[in-house]
């Protein structure tokens, strides 16, 4: 994101609730409540920043609210404190549409040939015709090589009707170079990008990398330095033989989305979903900054990818669209502290751009915990919420595990595996009283049933196997991100 330029003066302030998420169903981003308890949150303050700009306020887009597991923490080293951070997008929209500036990177490979190609076509057509005047769009295919097939153009008459027909000219041959794709379509995007606009790259592919950069870490990191230009990435991945691995951590990387299509039926529809959350931006170029207070220390940052910095951690979520949320949970290390009441921890500080007031915004929260030797206050402290939050994301990382064993074959060591984390979810949902029949609980279920039908009776590496070894990476990486 680019550097937001200044700061408001806010009033330090106290909230005794946490934000009460109401579920908002979109197929893609699909929203998911958060574990519901009564407790009050951990001592919470939203303070003055040290420099001040009059050009810069807290959003009206974002809601952003932070809760620690423990309200009091022990004097002594202690590395089981988190601090969950959640933002909530307002479910208004902005009167004024940013405009858009987007590239659409199309896989023209050979095994594209036939039914997939028409559908790729028709899909990108679709998403031509709900483009305004107001927006750019590049148009890129690649099989071994990248060709830009329209520079960045607006979408007039005349510039839709180009498109159109550069559009029907794409056909299937030859391999798969996605390093080429993306690279022509970040640089017509960057071109033409502005803080006024959404900018992003959309790629879609069925294939794995076989020419150009080839390796995971190589794309990841192509687009995350995309991304640090503040364009985001997302990937549409088609098709039974594409890495879902690859795609989805280059659209983690990229602080897009990942959406896994199955067959080419559903082209379309991922591109206009594509297309929805591009119009409904409310938010963009969102960054979280973790700063730790001295005598603390960041273990690590779960849920999205982070960056350390001097300071802290930076984490780059991207762009949200209206009634959209988010949840980053961050594992913290306390060292030594004196015994005191609301001891400052951790600074958590929010940039943006605001598309419904048309401004940077910036929020900025520090969280604060009693320090004390009485371990049964500890204990006793212990917020509910947050823990079933962690317990969510230790499951998720354990299916990931498990599909892994899945993918090299191990069926039986998977089977085994699974086993073992349902009794340590039932465990761990009776310790902190998480309702069995709350949503979010109730999809934990159903994808581990999912996972159990597939390790247990679909061959490694069959196209169905593959499907839904995709299928699970998409739910878990929605749930999370707290999406």
């Amino acid at each position: 994101m680019r550097t937001l330029t200044a700061f408001a003066v806010v009033t330090v302030m106290l909230v005794g609730l946490a934000l009460a998420l109401a579920s908002n169903e979109v197929e893609y981003r699909g929203q998911t409540p958060l574990v519901d308890f009564e407790e009050p949150p951990p001592l919470l303050v939203e303070e003055a920043p040290d420099a001040v700009d009059t050009d810069t306020k807290p959003g009206t887009a974002l809601e952003v609210t932070g809760r620690l597991s423990h309200g009091t923490i022990p004097s002594a080293s202690f590395d089981e404190l988190y601090v969950e951070v959640s933002l909530a997008a307002s479910e208004r929209t902005p009167e004024r549409r940013p405009p858009l500036n987007v590239a659409l990177v199309i896989d023209r490979s050979g095994s594209m040939h036939g039914e997939p190609m028409v559908q790729a076509r028709e899909a990108a057509r679709t998403f031509v015709n709900g483009l305004g005047e107001q927006d750019r769009i590049t148009l890129v295919a690649f099989d071994h090589e990248s060709e830009v097939l329209v520079e960045p153009t607006a979408v007039t008459s005349e510039g839709r009707r180009r498109l159109h027909a550069a559009i029907d000219r794409i056909h299937a041959g030859g391999t798969t170079n996605i390093s080429g794709g993306l690279r022509d379509g970040f640089e017509a995007v960057e071109r033409q990008a502005t803080d006024e606009m959404v900018n992003r790259v959309i790629l879609m592919t069925d294939g794995i990398p076989n020419v150009g950069i080839i390796d995971h870490d190589g794309l990841a990191g192509k687009t995350r330095s995309i991304r640090q230009r503040g364009i985001t990435v997302s990937t549409l991945g088609f098709g039974p033989s594409y890495d879902a691995r690859l795609m989805g951590a280059m659209a983690e990387e990229g602080s897009g989305y990942f959406r896994h299509i199955s067959n080419s039926a559903d082209l379309e529809l991922a591109f206009s979903n594509e297309l929805n959350s591009l119009r409904d931006t409310v938010a963009s170029g969102i960054e979280v900054e973790i700063r730790p207070r001295p005598g603390v220390k960041i273990e690590r940052v779960i849920g999205f990818r982070s960056e350390e910095f001097s300071e802290g951690h930076r984490i780059a979520m991207g762009d949200m669209p209206a009634g959209g949320r988010l949840s980053a949970v961050v594992r913290l290390r306390i060292e030594e502290l004196p015994v005191n009441a609301d001891q400052p921890l951790v600074d958590v500080r929010t940039e943006y751009v605001d598309r419904l007031s048309e401004r940077p915004a910036r929020h900025q929260l520090a969280m604060a915990a009693d320090v004390s030797i009485d371990q049964e206050a500890v204990e006793a402290s212990v917020d509910n919420r947050v823990m079933a939050r962690v317990e969510q994301l230790r499951t998720q990382d354990t299916i990931m595990e498990v599909m892994e064993l899945y993918d090299r074959g191990e069926q039986q060591a998977a089977t085994h595996q699974l086993e073992r984390e349902r009794r340590r979810i039932r465990q761990a949902r009776q310790r902190y009283e998480i309702d069995e029949e709350e949503e979010t609980a109730q999809q934990i279920d159903m994808l581990f049933d999912r996972v159990d039908d597939t390790v247990r009776n679909v061959p490694a590496r069959s196209a169905r196997g593959r499907n839904s070894a995709a299928e699970v990476q998409v739910e878990s990486i929605q749930l999370y991100r707290g999406q």
